[in-house]
């Protein structure tokens, strides 16, 4: 079953304990060096999940592209906006370079903004897939 706005992510199972999963995902093609979302290389998730599942296989894990999504407004549109605010607010108040420190000052500030918003919520495993592959290595 396909779901929108979602992207499809291998990974491999190190843990299968009490319906609760743990994998290592590979990464996806679509967002190399991103890392904004779990299909980063290397980033470990855990699910719950009926389905049994045995160390070191291959799974094809849907992954909610809802994070993404409000990663990417955090961090391109808030520092933008905050550029723009910063500048009127330095150059009404103090003018000419007034309006750049004022925007330097807002966008450091966005960027605690982005840090403590961006990063909060996890991400959303729709469906997991066995693949019928094992790990070698």
């Amino acid at each position: 079953m396909s779901h929108p706005r979602s992207l499809k992510v291998k990974g491999r199972v190190v843990e299968s304990q009490g319906g609760k999963v743990r994998l290592v995902l590979f990464g996806s093609e679509e967002c190399e060096d991103c890392g904004a979302c779990p299909s980063a290389g290397g980033e470990t998730v855990e699910f719950n999940t009926a389905e049994d599942f045995s160390s070191g296989e291959i799974v094809l894990i849907t992954v909610s592209c809802r994070r993404l999504n409000r990663v990417s407004f955090f961090l391109y549109f808030v520092p933008a906006l905050s550029a723009m605010a910063g500048f009127s607010a330095g150059y009404f108040l103090f003018r000419d370079a007034g309006g750049f420190f004022g925007a330097l000052l807002f966008v450091a500030l966005s960027y605690f903004l982005v840090k403590k918003f961006a990063v909060k919520e996890d991400s959303q495993i729709l469906e997991v897939e066995k693949t019928g592959e094992r790990f070698k290595g």
